[in-house]
């Protein structure tokens, strides 16, 4: 999965309490799992989740130990 998140952090200075943002882009490997329901009507219904860790090396994420991103789903639609 490619995803980008906003990180909010603060610089040294904790005195002046201005933070910081900065968009991150991340590539992440890991499993997911789920199902698909189609009625004899042609409603479908999918539900997935899933969990990677996150393999792109940024140097200044360094203060943030754990890489991890999740995923979640649903989707409906109808077949045509």
């Amino acid at each position: 999965m490619l995803h980008r998140y906003k990180d909010f952090y603060y610089d040294y200075d904790y005195s002046t309490g201005y933070g910081n943002e900065k968009n991150i882009m991340e590539f992440s490997l890991g499993v997911a799992v789920g199902g698909k329901w189609v009625t004899k009507s042609g409603f479908v219904t999918e539900i997935f989740g899933g969990i990677g860790r996150n393999i792109l090396k940024n140097d200044n994420d360094s203060y943030d130990p754990i890489k991890i991103a999740g995923r979640v789903g649903v989707s409906i639609g109808k077949r045509f």
